[in-house]
This record gives C-alpha cells, sequence and structure tokens, in this order.
C-alpha cells in the first residue's frame, strides 16, 4: 500500500516530519507522500525519513481553494517541484490564511476563550520559515488553553461555529489551484471530493468535476477514508473515462485523530503507484 496524503506538524498533523513516515513503515506502508497544506517545509526530512526506513517518496503538498463557499482541496505531487513559482503563487493565499486566523482568534475572545491569540499561534510557529497558518493553530489553543476536547475545540473552528471565518476573496479558485501546480512542475489531482459530495450534494460536485476537467486536471483522490464504495465506483468511472490517474491515502493528522485506524489500509497499490510516478514532470 501507498499513502500518498499525509499531514505533519508543518501543517495541521500532530507527528513532525520523520516521525510520521517512521510511523508509516510501522504500519507496513511501502511508499508515501508528505502533503502539508500550501507549503513545502518538510519535503526534504520526509524524502530522507524514507530512504531511511526503506518505503518509496514523492513530494506533495496540498493547496486550498473555494468553490460555490465550499473548501477545494488540490493534491500536487512533482519529482521537482518549481519552489519560487509556487511560493508566489500562494502569497496571497497565505496572507490571507494570517488574516482569517487573526480574525477567529478575535471571534474566540469575543466568544469568552481569551486565552486564544493570534500572538500564541505566532510564536507556536516561529521556527517555520514563512508559515501558513490554520484553523488547527486555534483549535490546538482552545484545547491547551482552556482545556477542551479536540471535537470540542474543532466544532468552534469549522462552519457554524462561534470562531469560524469563511475564506475571502484570497483564496484560490480551483482551475487557478490547477494552473498554479502545473506552472510549479507538478500534477494536480483533486483531493477527496467525498467532501463536495457531503457538504453541498452529488451536483455541485459533479460540476466541479466537469469544470476541473476542462481545466487540465490529472487525477482524482480516488480512495479516501471519507468515500463510500459507491462513490469510488463513480470516480473510478469518471477516472477511466477521462484517462485521468488515481491517487488515494488515508489523510492521516496523528494518532487518535480522524482515518486514524485508516492509516495503513486506505492508498494505492504497486501498480496505481507507478502509474503515478511515471506522470510526474
Amino acid at each position: 500500500m501507498y499513502d500518498l496524503h499525509l499531514h505533519s506538524t508543518l501543517s495541521d498533523g500532530d507527528l513532525g516530519p520523520a516521525e510520521l513516515v517512521a510511523e508509516a513503515a510501522a504500519r507496513g506502508l511501502h511508499g508515501v507522500s508528505l502533503t502539508d497544506h500550501n507549503g513545502l517545509w518538510g519535503i526534504e526530512v520526509a524524502a530522507q525519513a524514507a530512504h531511511a526506513n526503506q518505503l518509496a517518496y514523492v513530494a506533495g503538498i496540498e493547496i486550498t481553494a473555494l468553490h460555490h463557499t465550499s473548501d477545494v482541496h488540490m493534491l500536487g505531487y512533482s519529482h521537482a517541484f518549481a519552489t519560487s513559482a509556487l511560493t508566489a503563487g500562494l502569497t496571497s493565499t497565505r496572507q490571507g490564511y494570517a488574516a482569517r486566523i487573526q480574525e477567529m482568534a478575535e471571534r474566540c475572545q469575543a466568544a469568552g476563550y481569551n486565552e486564544v491569540t493570534f500572538a500564541k499561534i505566532v510564536a507556536a510557529r516561529q521556527q517555520q520559515a514563512d508559515p501558513s497558518y490554520i484553523s488547527y493553530d486555534i483549535t490546538k489553543q482552545l484545547q491547551h488553553s482552556h482545556g477542551l476536547s479536540s471535537d470540542a475545540a474543532r466544532q468552534l473552528t469549522v462552519r457554524g461555529g462561534a470562531c469560524y471565518v469563511p475564506y475571502g476573496e484570497w483564496a484560490l479558485t480551483p482551475p487557478a489551484g490547477i494552473s498554479l501546480l502545473h506552472q510549479a512542475n507538478a500534477i494536480a489531482i483533486l483531493a477527496h471530493p467525498g467532501t463536495i459530495l457531503h457538504e453541498r450534494g452529488e451536483k455541485i460536485m459533479d460540476d466541479l468535476i466537469t469544470a476541473l476537467l476542462a481545466n487540465g486536471l490529472d487525477g482524482i483522490e480516488v480512495y479516501h477514508p471519507f468515500h463510500t464504495h459507491e462513490l469510488i465506483k463513480k470516480l473510478e468511472k469518471i477516472v477511466a473515462d477521462n484517462n485521468l490517474l488515481s491517487t488515494g491515502g488515508s489523510d492521516w493528522h496523528g494518532p487518535g485523530r480522524f482515518h486514524d485506524i485508516e492509516f495503513g489500509k486506505v492508498g494505492l497499490t504497486e501498480a496505481q503507484f507507478k502509474q503515478v510516478i511515471e506522470a510526474l514532470p
């Protein structure tokens, strides 16, 4: 099994890149990709750890976009990212995230969670060059400073929660995300379309996929813990009919968090992994 969707402490995971790869090896995986949100901070460390643990490795990233008020995630994979192009293309995204997280902290304070501050979040990532602040930074502050459970804290930061702030005009459109990944010497994959199905319904998901096909989409993350058997079959047909790549992974964030039991069980076969590798620019 090859897991091409994993997160570390450099975005919203709970293990560092090397620890994450070691855990993947312990769970019997044969290959991995670190796909932290909106940055490539840990790919070299992860690659070295993969080599040490005798795992195949491909450099990856997960970038965020907005489609009809719904979050859309795009996975990118490359033999060698054009980092300057990627960083330049994500500048407004990172700036928008920072402003969003600052407003989320202010909303938390207004709701009585006074220990949550943007300054603490910045300090927590001070060792990380040009970080991207995300809602999990707020969640961790709610847990650490106010003693909330992970579930209770997360409910405050998602749509409908007291601390929630929607994405702004700074967010990329999905077609712009595809274009950016291609400029950065990467293939562009629609991540977990089942989340769109769950949040907005089948028509919105289908319309999104149709629009992305017209804008150079390279593949779809078919295999994901959130996907039902019926959805997987549907996505497999879309991939086959449009000569796309299939990717997959556990979307693992850390021990005890969502998809934990799927880490090591969801991903690609060796043949599917080879198809992805052969398609990389």
